[in-house]
């Protein structure tokens, strides 16, 4: 639960928590209050295709030796590409349809989907934990009827627990080594 006090108003404490570089852009897109501060970069692209754009034409223009260069006579058709791309650009860095984004990511995505996942796994980390203290009873209680044991019967004859181990079939021939054994 550590971030559950950032859950209850996720727009304003991501505000709260946002360093000072930053902070105008997370009040604009999770508020919509203000100026986009995307804004004055885009504007000063704009600027930079406009000046590149006059540039050009004033070469081809009034330049002799770049009349008809088919290079400036590109760029000039690259720098209309340009213009057509800042509209869409323009339309994208917008609040409103971003703003939906935003608090979707908070709200859903950090609050919602991430308590939801830490749930998930601890589960399963729980039933692995079950599933491990099952294995680990079971292997104590079955530990006695698998262990090579060796003891002294009542009449001072050594007992191996290997001749009686419920993993051997009955009337088969005990190891090599413990036959040896029961020889000595």
């Amino acid at each position: 639960m550590l971030v559950a006090d950032f859950c209850m108003e996720p727009s304003d404490n991501l505000i709260m928590i946002a360093p000072d570089d930053v902070s105008d852009v997370a009040i604009y897109y999770t508020k919509c209050i203000g100026q986009n501060p995307m804004q004055p970069s885009l504007d000063d692209a704009e600027q930079l295709v406009r000046d590149g754009r006059i540039a050009v034409n004033a070469a081809l223009n009034n330049n002799p030796s770049c009349f008809n260069d088919p290079f400036l006579e590109n760029s000039l058709l690259v720098f209309n590409q340009i213009d057509s791309v800042f509209v869409h650009i323009q339309a994208l860095i917008a609040c409103p349809p971003n703003q939906a984004e935003v608090l979707s990511v908070l709200n859903d995505g950090m609050c919602g989907d991430t308590f939801k996942g830490v749930f998930v796994i601890w589960l399963g980390m729980f039933a692995c934990a079950g599933g491990l203290f099952f294995m680990s009873v079971a292997a104590a209680c079955a530990f006695p009827y698998f262990a090579n044991k060796t003891s002294v019967g009542e009449d001072n004859n050594i007992v191996y627990g290997g001749n009686n181990s419920p993993l051997r079939p009955s009337g088969s021939a005990p190891a090599e080594e413990e036959v040896s054994n029961m020889d000595e």
